[in-house]
């Protein structure tokens, strides 16, 4: 089983004005520009197997480009974000 969601890529000059916000929360585990995504959707956890066939549907949808605005930014789990 693995813990599977969908996600965009956030593009290079994007990243390159997100990751410098990461300050300010002393004690923090930041995430390296390489973890940056835009989640669609949570799967949970799946089969190997069906995560491939899953990926390889999600693969074929046709979609356009697209304009986003950011917001915020999110976490999972607890009502706020904890420590490591």
């Amino acid at each position: 089983m693995i813990r599977l969601f969908a996600a965009l890529p956030v593009p290079e000059d994007v990243m390159d004005r997100l990751e410098p916000l990461q300050t300010g929360l002393n004690g923090a585990s930041w995430r390296g520009r390489e973890h940056f995504h835009i989640t669609l959707g949570f799967f949970g956890d799946v089969a190997v197997p069906d995560a491939q066939e899953l990926d390889a549907s999600i693969g074929d949808i046709p979609a356009p480009q697209l304009d986003l605005e950011i917001e915020g930014v999110g976490w999972f789990g607890r009502k706020e974000p904890g420590l490591v």
